[in-house]
């Protein structure tokens, strides 16, 4: 599953250089919020199989700092619409897990905080979709609306999917080099897993992400 988002993905890209008026080459800074806790949130009333699979993999809330990579294309100079393609890349610097302890038989047990940054692996999100602008002299105000795939831990249990809304503002100090601002919400909707053979996805499962980055940006071909 990996390797085959990862393939679409470079195909898209390669694909749609080859087709557009005008490009845009994004790299930012990311600094981002991600929580599982609104997925049947912390519940009270549980059986026993169940919360030992929550000792197993704990809600969390963590936050990380790493890079967003974008590639925007526009089929006409003047378009207002193109395609948004994305890949963000987080490595946690806090997280907290929530683990019921107590005495699970007779529902007398609670969700205590433990400090989870140890077992954290890196997130890792690709995504694509549709884009919207507006130009006012040096500035371009957008939203980018992507689907959304990735992982929490590196893949090493499935691929979550979702929907990303990404809202932006590029500032341009000349004709191909700009200032790129914005931030973003990504709803994770569903866990599809990949190495456990009895299970295909997690019900219920619900996740968010939310973010802000800056950096930098280069436009290709003529901007309009």
């Amino acid at each position: 599953m990996k390797k085959l988002i990862t393939v679409l993905f470079l195909i898209s890209i390669s694909t749609l250089l080859f087709a557009t008026s005008s490009t845009y080459f994004k790299v930012d800074y990311d600094i981002s919020y991600d929580s599982n806790v609104y997925s049947e949130p912390l519940p009270r009333y549980a059986d026993a199989n169940w919360l030992n699979s929550k000792v197993i993999e704990p809600y969390f809330k963590r936050l990380n700092h790493g890079i967003s990579l974008t590639v925007d294309q526009y089929f006409s100079s003047k378009g207002r619409t193109g395609l948004s393609l994305n890949a963000k890349i987080g490595n946690a610097f806090k997280c907290d897990d929530f683990i019921p302890e107590g005495d699970f038989g007779s529902a007398t047990w609670e969700y205590v905080k433990h400090d989870g940054l140890a077992d954290e692996k890196l997130k890792v999100f690709l995504s694509i979709g549709p884009i919207f602008r507006a130009q006012f002299g040096k500035f371009d105000l957008g939203i980018a609306l992507r689907g959304s795939a990735g992982s929490f831990d590196l893949f090493v249990d499935g691929v979550i999917v979702g929907i990303q809304a990404e809202p932006y503002v590029n500032v341009f100090f000349n004709d191909s080099i700009f200032l790129n601002i914005g931030a973003y919400f990504d709803a994770h909707l569903m866990y599809l897993y990949t190495k456990h053979e009895d299970l295909w996805f997690k019900d219920g499962y619900t996740a968010i992400s939310m973010g802000a980055f800056v950096g930098v940006g280069i436009k290709l071909g003529e901007r309009g």
